[in-house]
């Protein structure tokens, strides 16, 4: 039975429309305004990305400035980890031990696990992406080597990538989950599993509240209320005008406040693809 689900998650994601170049042009001025009409009266700063997956056209706000990538991060992390295991150089039921230097408090249930117990990668990478377990992704990232998944980043087009700053753009963001789309559509079966599992993350409080409940979503999430971060970057389904739609912000007046704002833009995003002809 579970390899027959396996199978059928895989099969489902073989009909993502790969990213296309931006051959044809899209009048994005009209969704560009709408846009600057919810965030220019909220406090903080919001960037936002758009990608239309059948044509490659592109739109955004502040898609170049530096944000927190907070748990967004997650994304390309484990991205590398999944094209490194579809070339062979690493198994996904490797098991890896959890030390004290990954202990992190915050979202996630391996924080409450016994130092020195061991999970296979497949189980931390399900754990940080559907959970975004902070202890998961500190074990995998270890495991992985900062640099390497750093320079995995500016391979993929990242401009905004610090080795030791968790920084990052709306647009690198944006990239990154066009990756993932391409990934799936070339290698279903990681591909599918990958995409499976942001599809069913618990965090859908932002660009897929906005979002019709017919319509699938796959979206990774971040947090640093610190600085009133609060992202969102999502792989937006749509039957006939799929998208990737990354939306990033700092010093915001608070979670209330963001989520609002990032559902609002989601909503105005969709209509707009929506209605494309």
């Amino acid at each position: 039975m579970r390899l027959f689900l396996i199978l059928l998650i895989c099969l489902t994601f073989l009909n993502i429309p790969q990213p296309a170049a931006a051959d044809n042009k899209i009048n994005y001025r009209p969704l560009i305004i709408k846009w600057k009409q919810q965030i220019e009266h909220q406090k903080g700063v919001y960037g936002i990305f758009l990608i239309d997956i059948n044509t490659g056209c592109t739109a955004g706000i502040n898609e170049t400035k530096q944000f927190h990538a907070a748990s967004t991060i997650k994304l390309p992390i484990n991205l590398y980890l999944y094209k490194q295991i579809s070339r062979g150089h690493i198994s996904s039921s490797t098991k890896l031990t959890y030390l004290a230097k990954h202990h992190e408090e915050g979202t996630g249930y391996l924080k409450n696990m016994k130092i020195g117990s061991c999970f296979t990668i497949a189980e931390l990478s399900r754990a940080s992406i559907i959970y975004s377990d902070n202890v998961a992704i500190n074990i995998l990232y270890d495991y992985l080597g900062r640099t390497n998944v750093k320079n995995y980043m500016r391979k993929l087009g990242g401009r905004v990538v610090q080795n030791e700053s968790n920084t990052t753009c709306p647009k690198n963001m944006a990239l990154y989950m066009n990756e993932i789309a391409k990934f799936a559509q070339d290698n279903s079966n990681l591909g599918g599993v990958l995409i499976h599992h942001l599809e069913n993350t618990v965090f859908k409080e932002r660009i897929p509240a906005g979002i019709p409940a017919n319509i699938k979503v796959a979206n990774k999430i971040g947090n640093w209320p610190p600085t009133g971060t609060y992202n969102d970057v999502a792989l937006v389904q749509h039957p006939k005008k799929p998208y990737i739609l990354a939306v990033f912000s700092k010093n915001t007046a608070s979670k209330k406040d963001a989520f609002r704002t990032i559902r609002k833009i989601s909503r105005l995003t969709f209509e707009f693809q929506a209605n494309l002809k």
